[in-house]
């Protein structure tokens, strides 16, 4: 449908019928142009479609909103458009309201044409649904779901002796729940194939039959049945169905048809399934189904009863089974080889950054908050970042951990330059008779606390603090810390 080709289209704002306002064009396809609409009565969106036959119409030169034909020997056929226009919008207005369709509210003449009033779809196209789910196939069952409502409104259609005639992707909306909706109704697709027209765009290549490009008469529910198979059979392969033309060329050997069974792309397509689309999608409209509702009970896994059995996987899908799994295991190799090489790196750099944050916390609290520290520090932890004389005399380990102020990381003694002009380390140490001794150093000076892990019954921990370095304020004295005083 083509959106931009506005030079056969109304202007914006233009009032129809002294109350549908023309908001913005939604798209032509040679017979009509459909433009968003407003309908100030009701105060609510609609779509509004215009019979244009732009092969044999323009627009007036004086009154640029009347249509007008090019020739006067096609006034024959633009008044056999409009009849058909109007009498398949005057069954459609019985049927008023149908779930699942675009429902047609009214029709009227105006500017020496036909206009038909539907309702709007909020949602995206069907095409733009798949994009959106980032899936190019799905299951039968997910896509027969999502039409199956479709089906049924579109089979009391037919019943009332109304054919669509132009089903295709882009008029079914998805809305945001999920549902699926059918547009476009109300074309003259009984003329279509008028040598006057040409080539018109309403008759969309890989969904229109083959019918429909003849002029020797009518056409019946089996050319909507091709279209529905048609957009299933691409929901569930990814790949659409050739033009008839194609189907039918003389350069395939002996007249074969070129379309591929549906289980050929999909393996896990059910046989009577796979036959079913086929057959809905025969060339000849005398070889497929003859209504909607004896499709939908061949194609559904509810209406069958027997073996259900899948079709063997073809070849192609197992070469590509094959290589997605290749590349499945080659993405796990490379991830198991960063993980083997990195994990340790990582578990250093989460430790150090642990040790950072437990010696900052820790050198600028309270001496209460000090002790609190001190004793609640998990046994693993002590080991990780601390020196636990009980665990490191069961391992037999003699390595003594310093956090070294200065690079904001944990090191042993002999990365730590005690020589140097400016050192400054703080260390903490578990001992054997059940206390903790935590030392920092800071350019000369070194405060050393030692705790005895088990508070008293009021909560408060023995403390003993040697000071040195410092000049005046050197020397040691012993405490209790709670939380309610400091030191006494």
């Amino acid at each position: 449908m083509d959106v931009n080709n506005k030079r056969f289209a109304l202007e914006e704002k233009v009032m129809l019928k002294d109350r549908y306002r023309i908001e913005k064009l939604l798209g032509s396809n040679g017979l009509s142009i459909t433009y968003e609409a407003f309908d100030t009565f009701r105060e609510q969106k609609i779509v509004i479609k215009e019979l244009y036959p732009e092969a044999i119409v323009e627009r007036d030169q004086d009154n640029k909103r009347t249509v007008s034909l090019s020739r006067y020997s096609y006034e024959a056929d633009f008044a056999l458009m409009k009849e058909h226009v109007i009498k398949e919008a005057r069954l459609m207005v019985q049927l008023f309201p149908l779930k699942n369709i675009a429902n047609i509210i009214t029709f009227f003449e105006e500017n020496r044409t036909v206009y038909v009033v539907a309702e709007y779809v909020e949602g995206i196209s069907l095409p733009d649904h798949m994009k959106k789910i980032h899936m190019p196939r799905v299951m039968v069952k997910d896509a027969f779901k999502l039409l199956k409502p479709i089906f049924i409104s579109l089979e009391s259609v037919h019943k009332k002796g109304v054919v669509h005639g132009r089903i295709h992707p882009s008029l079914i909306r998805v809305t945001k729940e999920g549902e699926a909706f059918l547009t476009g109704f109300c074309d003259p697709m009984e003329d279509a194939a008028l040598e006057i027209l040409g080539n018109a765009e309403a008759r969309v290549t890989g969904y229109t039959p083959v019918e429909q490009y003849m002029d020797e008469g009518g056409i019946g529910p089996e050319a909507d049945i091709y279209s529905v198979a048609a957009i299933l059979y691409e929901m569930v392969t990814g790949h659409k169905v050739p033009a008839f033309y194609e189907r039918l060329s003389e350069e395939n050997p002996e007249g074969r048809d070129i379309l591929m069974p549906p289980a050929y792309y999909n393996g896990r397509i059910m046989d009577y399934q796979s036959k079913a689309l086929e057959k809905a999608l025969s060339i000849y409209h005398f070889d497929r189904y003859h209504s909607l509702s004896e499709f939908a009970q061949a194609v559904s896994e509810e209406e069958f009863e027997g073996t259900i059995r899948i079709r063997e996987k073809p070849v192609k899908f197992v070469e590509r089974l094959k290589y997605h799994r290749t590349i499945l295991w080659g993405t796990v190799a490379c991830l198991l080889f960063l993980a083997i090489f990195l994990a340790p790196k990582g578990v250093r750099y989460l430790g150090a950054l642990n040790a950072k944050q437990f010696y900052e916390k820790l050198e600028a609290a309270e001496v209460y908050e000090q002790c609190r520290m001190i004793a609640g520090l998990s046994e693993k932890k002590r080991n990780d970042i601390a020196n636990d004389y009980v665990q490191m005399e069961e391992e037999g380990r003699h390595t003594i951990l310093y956090y070294d102020k200065i690079t904001g990381k944990l090191v042993s003694r002999e990365k730590m330059n005690m020589d140097a002009d400016l050192v400054r380390y703080i260390t903490l140490d578990y001992r054997i008779n059940d206390r903790a001794v935590l030392t920092v150093v800071e350019d000369g000076s070194r405060r050393e606390l030692t705790v005895v892990l088990r508070p008293n019954d009021a909560g408060e921990y023995s403390v003993t603090e040697k000071v040195s370095g410092t000049g005046e304020g050197d020397g040691s004295r012993s405490y209790l810390a709670g939380p309610q005083k400091e030191q006494e």
